[in-house]
């Protein structure tokens, strides 16, 4: 049973690979046709693929009774058949207590390989889950309450996203140089404590807020689970930072989709400006 689930993650590992690599060829010699919107949802369609390898097949034997056709020599036949059967589960219960004495006595087998796959699976997702928790135990440690005109200005900037009445929570903290978006059941936006320029700031509300409606979060967390079961496969690595850049360059796109060639200017120099900082959460749940 181990093995047969093994080999089914294996093949889903093995299509998997071969897609994600198509679909790289396909977006990078094709990178006007397809919309980052596009191109993301395409990955999460992948990593649900690789989460669920093993599917359910339609049943080929499917009997059906017409009423009409039984007869009073098949109820007959039927009543013998039962008959019959009740001797037979009376005989066979005589050796009920052999069988269980016998049973007891089996050991259950657990394949090595399936056990040394499991193992590291669940290290993999936990490892990543720790270090998650310890950054937000960071953050929370150190992090306080902004400014009333800050919070003010995120409060506009939620309810003008359809957003007011969420439980989002905006917080300082002195030791991260990006903003960012943290946390899957509760969300909190985190921006560095030197961030004071309200117009660039309003950006940044717009960008993280905007993650929070794609729900950005929960697909990193689907990723991890995917990169957690296919642990031995590279390409999957390949595929989790392409989805990255994607929800990114998505994000991105939506913020700007009805914004002029000035607000698309300032957004642009705002996002360079912070490339040489990166994401420094060292998290993926951010």
């Amino acid at each position: 049973m181990e093995m047969m689930f093994l080999i089914s993650i294996l093949k889903s590992s093995i299509v998997a690979s071969v897609l994600i690599l198509f679909l790289l060829l396909i977006f990078k010699f094709t990178n006007n046709i397809f919309s980052a919107k596009t191109r993301y949802f395409i990955w999460i369609i992948v990593i649900l693929s690789l989460i669920i390898p093993a599917r359910p097949k339609a049943n080929s034997t499917l009997i059906t009774v017409n009423p009409a056709l039984i007869t009073n020599n098949s109820i007959k036949k039927i009543e013998t058949l039962e008959q019959n059967n009740e001797e037979k589960n009376i005989y066979a219960s005589d050796n009920i207590s052999s069988d269980s004495a016998q049973t007891k006595n089996n050991k259950i087998h657990i394949s090595p390989i399936f056990l040394v796959w499991f193992i590291i699976a669940i290290s993999t997702f936990s490892y990543r889950i720790i270090k998650y928790k310890k950054f937000r135990k960071f953050v929370e440690r150190w992090g306080y309450k902004p400014d009333d005109k800050l919070l003010k200005l995120f409060d506009e900037v939620k309810s003008s996203l359809g957003l007011q009445n969420k439980n989002i929570a905006l917080i300082k903290c002195p030791h991260i140089k990006t903003p960012m978006l943290i946390g899957v059941i509760k969300q909190v936006i985190v921006i560095p404590e030197n961030y004071i320029n309200y117009d660039e700031a309003e950006l940044i509300f717009k960008h993280e807020l905007t993650h929070y409606i794609h729900k950005d979060l929960f697909i990193n967390l689907l990723s991890i689970i995917a990169i957690s079961i296919h642990w031995f496969n590279p390409i999957i690595y390949i595929c989790f930072f392409n989805i990255q850049t994607d929800c990114e360059a998505y994000c991105d796109e939506d913020v700007l989709s009805t914004k002029d060639t000035d607000y698309r200017r300032f957004y642009g120099e705002l996002i360079i400006s912070m490339i040489e900082y990166g994401n420094n959460s060292n998290t993926a749940l951010s």
